[in-house]
């Protein structure tokens, strides 16, 4: 993808990003939603999945768009603050299974059954986004560079095979290992990988209409660290 005319390139922070809050917030609840749903398992056509396959795909995109137009720097800044957005979800979930229920509703054992698994979901869903994110962005960064800003859809096919392989390993082996048997964690690892994969490469047409368009509005197309 090379870059627009009448776009500067820019290799340092001295700049005001105009839309990179929007972008921000659709991630963080991109990953808040992916993990709601993670509690569930889907089979369609014989393939086995986690439902938040479904969603994740979402996350990296923005994180693509992100590290893109904005740079690695501001996109793990945002990586780490959706993560604490993560965790008070799942810190106010614990609270509310706790509280006593209201004599009227019946639903606290549902409840509890559901929500009860969030810390380890937690701990495996914060790992997971972590290394998936830092890595989709690290990579995207990085191959940028060596590049020179060309071939857009390479770096993020590129760092979308690492990332999905990486997140969805990471997050079932820590919040499912021992309560499932291995062979169908794999299936799972394997499946997951491949959907998200799969998904990403329908959208990159538009990931790639949308990082141009992010960059007119911007006027910008950006680099971590400074020209040589």
């Amino acid at each position: 993808m090379k870059i627009p005319v009448g776009i500067l390139r820019n290799y340092d922070d001295n700049w005001t990003p105009k839309y990179f809050y929007i972008l921000a917030v659709c991630l963080a609840v991109a990953l808040i939603t992916t993990n709601i749903i993670a509690f569930k398992f889907i089979e369609l056509g014989g393939i086995k999945f986690g439902a938040g396959t479904l969603m994740f795909p979402v996350c990296l995109i923005i994180g693509d768009l992100m590290t893109e137009v904005y740079g690695f720097r501001r996109s793990r800044t945002v990586i780490l603050l959706s993560l604490a957005c993560f965790f008070a979800y799942t810190v106010i979930t614990q609270i509310a299974i706790l509280l006593p229920p209201a004599p009227e509703w019946k639903d606290q054992e549902a409840f509890s059954a559901v929500f009860s698994r969030s810390p380890r979901l937690f701990m495996g869903g914060a790992l997971a986004y972590l290394a998936g994110e830092l890595s989709n962005s690290y990579v995207m960064s990085k191959v940028k560079i060596i590049n020179d800003g060309k071939y857009f859809w390479w770096r993020a096919m590129l760092s979308a095979v690492i990332a999905e392989l990486v997140n969805t390993t990471v997050y079932m082996g820590v919040a499912w290992a021992g309560t499932m048997e291995v062979g169908f964690l794999l299936k799972v690892i394997l499946n997951g990988t491949l959907l998200k994969v799969l998904v990403q490469t329908l959208v990159l047409p538009i990931t790639t209409i949308l990082a141009v368009k992010f960059k007119m509005l911007e006027g910008v197309d950006h680099f971590d660290g400074k020209k040589a």
